[in-house]
């Protein structure tokens, strides 16, 4: 076994019930995320600083008058 396991083994043990049962739904939420990768690519951080560089206007003004039209 290795040492991650080991030491998410021991943990558990050491946990009530309910921990148990929310440390099991966060499993779950993984799991279905690994199931249902994004059919597009996710772009890097440095793409989107590349995007947005570019930009003249205010993103948080833009979405501030979005949010004010709601």
């Amino acid at each position: 076994m290795t040492l991650l396991k080991k030491k998410i083994e021991d943990e558990l043990n050491n946990m009530d019930v309910r921990d148990m049962a929310a440390v099991y739904e966060h499993l779950r939420q993984l799991s279905r995320l690994r199931r249902h990768k994004p059919s597009t690519p996710v772009p890097s951080i440095k793409h989107l600083h590349e995007l947005t560089a570019t930009s003249n206007g205010s993103w948080s003004d833009a979405l501030l008058s979005e949010r004010e039209e709601r």
